[in-house]
C-alpha cells in the first residue's frame, strides 16, 4: 500500500507541479476554482482512456505517461501495477477513491494545487 501511495501521489503531483503540459492538466481539470472534485479527478485519470470505456488499460497508461512526457518512462508498467489497487488489470472507478483520498489530505472533499504539488514534491522529487 506504501508503494501504491507513492506512485499515485508521484504521479499526480508531477502533474499538478509541472510548468506547461502538466500544470495546464491540473488546471483543465480542476476548473477555475483551482480545487479538484472526486469527479474532476476521475476524469483526470480517464484522460488516459484512449477508447472512452471508463477503464485505462495498461497500454493505454503507458502510451498516455509517455505521451504527456512524463519522467521515467520505463517505470509506467511498475506504476500502473502500484495504482491498480483493485487488482484487475485496469485503473477505473473502483481504483480511484482510494487514490482520491491520498491527496485529499484534510478531508475535505477536494484536492487543491496546494495539496497536489505538496505531495508530488514529497514523494516524487525528493531523490530527483
Amino acid at each position: 500500500m506504501k508503494a501504491f501511495a507513492l506512485l499515485a501521489l508521484a504521479l499526480f503531483g508531477y502533474v499538478s507541479a509541472q510548468p506547461g503540459t502538466g500544470n495546464n492538466l491540473f488546471h483543465l481539470y480542476a476548473g477555475s476554482d483551482n480545487l479538484m472534485q472526486r469527479n474532476e479527478f476521475d476524469r483526470f485519470w480517464l484522460h488516459f482512456d484512449d477508447n472512452k470505456d471508463g477503464e485505462v488499460s495498461k497500454l493505454e497508461f503507458d502510451s498516455g505517461w509517455r505521451q504527456e512526457g512524463f519522467p521515467h518512462a520505463a517505470s509506467a508498467p511498475l506504476y500502473f501495477l502500484e495504482m491498480d489497487i483493485v487488482r484487475d488489470e485496469v485503473l477505473n472507478s473502483l481504483d480511484f477513491p482510494h487514490i482520491f483520498r491520498l491527496f485529499d489530505e484534510d478531508g475535505n472533499g477536494v484536492i487543491s494545487e496546494r495539496e497536489a504539488r505538496t505531495n508530488g514534491a514529497a514523494y516524487f522529487w525528493f531523490n530527483e
